[in-house]
Parts: C-alpha cells; structure tokens; sequence
C-alpha cells in the first residue's frame, strides 16, 4: 500500500510538471523559408512553431497571420525567424529605406563570393580597373567605393549561365559609380561579415 501511494505522488508530480511545460511554451509563427525583401509573403512563406514564453516578447501567433499575409519584408528574413509586423510593410508601400537604391549588377563568377553569398549579408564594393604603368605591362588597381547590402542573388539558366545576378542596396550616391563599374565589368563585391 505505501508503494502504491508513492507511485500516486510520483504521478502527481509528473503531471504537475507536463502540465507547466505545456502551459509555458506558446505557438508563434515563423518564417518557413528565406523571405526576400518587397515580395508579397503567402500563407505558405509562414510555418507555426511552438516554443517558450517570455514577458515581452513579440510574435505573431496562428490566429493573427492575416495581419502579415500579402506584405512585403523590409529586408531579408532567413527561415524560422519569429515574426512580428514591425519585419513587414503594407500593400504598396515601399520597402527601400529612404536615402538608399537597389542596384543590379551581372556578375562574373569571381567578382563575388557566390554561391555562399545570399540575401542580407553585408559587402564591400571594389572596382578593377587596369592601368598601364609601362608600354608592356599593366597592373590592375582595386579601390573600395562603399558598402552594401545583398537585396537578392540569382543564377539564370541559359545564355546568361555563366552569371551571378545580383541585387544590392547602396547609398543613393553610390549608384552611378556601381552602375558603371558594373557595366565596364569591374564591380567586385567582397563579404564583410556585419551590416554596414
């Protein structure tokens, strides 16, 4: 009888103990995969997660996901981020920070670290240019012009193969000198590790 009685107390205390890990986690909505900066998001860009409450902790909850479906990220989200809305803009509204550009550039494999590159890391922007320093010989000269942010990567199939397309957010100033490095082919991007 007096075993009986422990095994009663020692279910008592396990269930008290399921009882306060089921009441201490909640369900928050995630990311399900890597959300790029400007496009719509869908009920299947979202993935419900559960985990451990805290005071003040902002997350979107299942039941409140509308209030995100159909906006944009204002930037990069990796998959399984905790979301809130403060991480997305309205319908129509832009999400390219005042004072800043997207810029597209056609990279050669080489010119960046691709493919580890992805969006929201941070780069610095380097143009080549070749100057001649003697009737037979050239030396190549490599000048920092900034930093920016990755806004997007892509390989295309095709003729273009051979290419990194590549989308990165830059000081509104810094948008002619990466536009023509670009053109002239002499834009090189170069991991840094920390948002500018």
């Amino acid at each position: 009888m007096l075993l009986g009685v422990v095994l009663i107390g020692l279910a008592a205390l396990l269930g008290a103990y399921i009882l306060k890990s089921v009441t201490d986690q909640i369900s928050v909505t995630v990311a399900a995969r890597d959300l790029e900066p400007g496009k719509p998001i869908s009920a299947a860009d979202l993935q419900v997660v559960e985990i451990a409450r805290s005071n003040g902790f902002r997350a979107i909850q299942p039941f409140q996901q509308d209030l995100i479906l159909g906006h944009s990220p204002r930037g990069p989200i990796p998959r399984l981020t905790v979301l809130n809305t403060d991480l997305f803009v309205g319908k129509g509204e832009s999400v390219i920070p005042p004072g800043q550009v997207v810029i597209g550039a056609a990279l050669d494999p080489g010119a960046a670290p691709s493919p580890t590159m992805r969006s929201g890391d941070a780069v610095d922007l380097i143009i080549t240019r070749k100057a001649a320093t003697s009737a037979e010989a050239a030396t190549v000269q490599a000048v920092k012009i900034g930093s920016g942010v990755v806004w997007a990567v892509d390989r295309p199939q095709g003729a273009s193969a051979n290419k990194y397309w590549v989308s990165i957010l830059v000081p509104a100033e810094l948008q002619m000198p990466v536009a023509q490095a670009a053109a002239d082919n002499a834009l090189r991007l170069t991991l840094t590790g920390s948002t500018p």
